[in-house]
């Protein structure tokens, strides 16, 4: 029983950390060139503190927060799974991922960059309101799949 209950844990504790895997470098590359009927939400961010952008971390958190609690939330299921991801742009790990999407790091000074991507297209938002616009986009997805999904029947 002892053993039982040791490799369930063990099992658990290894499971865990490779759920979060897929939003690294090439594997997440692949899952945006997969074409799957899903969306990823992509936030880009640069998580270390600077004195030229004393605002950056609060911004991160917060755009993170509302995608997390409330965005993705809501929509998420209805009808297409989302699945979130963040990016460390310093993270080496990622250099492949940056360079396919073409991405210019110095965009991530001010705050994190969002990008939504659904069967292998994808946009990019950054800014004040770059929340509210993600959920924007996500409803659009959400409704076109929806739409596609009423008219297969």
């Amino acid at each position: 029983m002892i053993k039982i209950i040791l490799l369930l844990l063990i099992s658990t504790a290894l499971a865990d950390p490779y759920k979060g895997y897929w939003g690294v470098g090439n594997n997440l590359l692949d899952e945006i060139q997969s074409g799957k009927e899903q969306i990823l939400v992509i936030t880009f961010i640069n998580p270390h503190h600077s004195p030229e952008y004393p605002d950056r971390l609060a911004l991160n958190s917060q755009v993170e927060s509302e995608l997390d609690d409330f965005i993705i939330v809501k929509h998420n299921n209805n009808p297409m799974k989302i699945r979130h991801a963040v990016v460390d742009i310093t993270d080496q790990r990622n250099r492949h991922l940056l360079d396919k999407l073409d991405f210019r790091t110095r965009y991530t000074n001010e705050g994190p960059i969002v990008y939504v991507s659904s069967m292998g297209n994808g946009i990019f938002n950054w800014g004040p309101t770059t929340a509210e616009r993600v959920e924007d986009v996500i409803k659009d997805l959400q409704k076109d799949a929806q739409e596609k999904s009423n008219s297969s029947r």
